[in-house]
Formats: C-alpha cells, sequence, structure tokens
C-alpha cells in the first residue's frame, strides 16, 4: 500500500504507478483573498487562473495523501469564494477518491461534478490549513 508523509512538513508520498486513479471534473471557484497568504502571493506572481491550477494540483496530492493514510477524517468548511474560477479535470487515486466521497456524500447522492467540485474545494481547505 502507498505510504504518506502528510504529517512531515508538507512533503506527500505519491501514489504508485500502479494505483487506479478516479479523473475528477469540476468547476472550482477562485477563493476570496486572506484565505491563505501563499495563495495570495501566487496570485501576484502568476495570476489568479494559474494560481489557482498550482494550488490545487499541490492541494490535491496532499489531501489524496493524507486521505489514505487517515489523516483526514471529515469534511472542512468551503471558503469564500470570489466571482468565476476554472474547470479542471484532475485524477486521485480509487483509494482517496472512495474515503473522500464517504465523508462528503454519505448518502451517495451527488451528481459527479457537485462531488468533484467538492472534493477539490475540500483538498484546497484542507492545504490552506497547512501552509
Amino acid at each position: 500500500a502507498p505510504t504518506s508523509n502528510a504529517d512531515q512538513e508538507g512533503k506527500e508520498a505519491a501514489p504508485t504507478p500502479a494505483a487506479a486513479t478516479v479523473v475528477l471534473k469540476a468547476l472550482v471557484r477562485f477563493p476570496e483573498p486572506g484565505q491563505s497568504a501563499r495563495y495570495d502571493e501566487a496570485v501576484i506572481h502568476y495570476g489568479e487562473k494559474r494560481a489557482l491550477q498550482m494550488t490545487l494540483r499541490s492541494a490535491l496530492a496532499a489531501y489524496d495523501s493524507a486521505l489514505r493514510a487517515g489523516v483526514v477524517t471529515e469534511t472542512l468548511a468551503a471558503y469564500p469564494v470570489r466571482p468565476g474560477g476554472i474547470r479542471v479535470s484532475r485524477a486521485m487515486t480509487e483509494a482517496g477518491f472512495a474515503t473522500a466521497a464517504a465523508l462528503i456524500d454519505p448518502l451517495d447522492m451527488m451528481p459527479p461534478a457537485t462531488l468533484a467540485g467538492d472534493i477539490c474545494r475540500n483538498a484546497i481547505v484542507w492545504f490552506f490549513a497547512r501552509k
């Protein structure tokens, strides 16, 4: 089974190459300024769209690793959003997805795009809390 370094200074273990993946397709809204100093700085340097793309890439990898390690045990409050966002297609492990789906949609009733968006938002909130 893949291991996680989720508790060690934000260094995340990558899924093993053989790990099965699920592709998340979602609209991810831009966070309001002030949610993360690092994100706000990235917006200044790279622009809002690119900053969110880069943040989501790191956030989803860290969140997936933490889900698989059993570190994440609850959903998180959504961040305040600004108008606009980005459409994304991101992969995560089946194991991470199954854990996230059980936490976010325990009744298995959410449409796939809504669930994917909620997973992405939870990943960003979780990441912001650790950076």
